[in-house]
């Protein structure tokens, strides 16, 4: 018997002598071109099948009474899960002026997940990455030798962590008063003081991405 019903409980990472190597094969078919001199267009569509990929299964717990009693829940890498991806991503750059530069790009992307145990939360799986991403960065040379580059970016919602969709703006104004020397003034996320971006499923606290300024000089040699 245990004192008030409690249980000393260790979580115990076996190995897998079956374990293999995952596999993907990838099919991409796009098309670039310049429709004018200054300006670039890429589209492609993709689509990736995934096999053996890696998953941890718990297997049935057991009572450890070596050195001392306890309960031991084993989890073992296998190889139970398959699926595929597929979607469509877009880039373009534009060459405004000698000066100024513009460039985006936008992803679509959809993951579907199966596995040999026909378990439902690898349905969960299927929601850890965003539907929709887009970008567009500007790159702006001014006199002086004085750069200003700026971000703007959307990522969609993750439904897994229930990560709401976010949009965050990045700036960076540089100098360059010799050929070697940069010293630049970073701004990011200038329009949030804070929102989440990422979660794992390690049991992790996650963190933030704060809105931040920094001071930044590089040398070449």
């Amino acid at each position: 018997m245990f004192p008030f019903g409690f249980i000393l409980t260790n979580i115990a990472m076996l190995p897998n002598r079956n374990y293999k190597s995952e596999e993907i094969l990838a099919y991409e078919l796009g098309y670039r071109f310049y429709p004018e001199k200054n300006f670039f267009l890429d589209i492609a569509g993709f689509y990736n099948n995934y096999h053996d990929l890696l998953d941890l299964e718990t297997e049935d717990p057991f009572i450890d009474r070596n050195p001392f009693p306890r309960l031991v829940i084993p989890i073992r890498q296998k190889n139970e899960m398959f699926g595929h991806t597929y979607g469509t991503e877009i880039s373009l750059k534009w060459k405004v002026t000698r000066r100024w530069k513009l460039s985006a790009g936008y992803t679509w992307l959809k993951l579907q997940l199966h596995s040999h145990l026909s378990t439902d939360r690898y349905k969960d799986r299927e929601r850890s990455d965003p539907e929709n991403q887009f970008h567009l960065r500007s790159y702006l040379n001014l006199p002086w030798n004085i750069e200003f580059d700026s971000a703007l970016y959307y990522v969609d919602h993750i439904g897994r962590w229930d990560i709401p969709s976010y949009v965050r703006l990045d700036a960076r104004l540089g100098w360059k008063p010799t050929k070697n020397m940069n010293v630049s003034i970073v701004l990011q996320n200038l329009l949030d003081d804070h929102h989440p971006e990422y979660d794992t499923e390690q049991g992790y606290v996650s963190t933030e991405v704060e809105r931040s300024i920094y001071l930044k000089m590089t040398w070449q040699f």
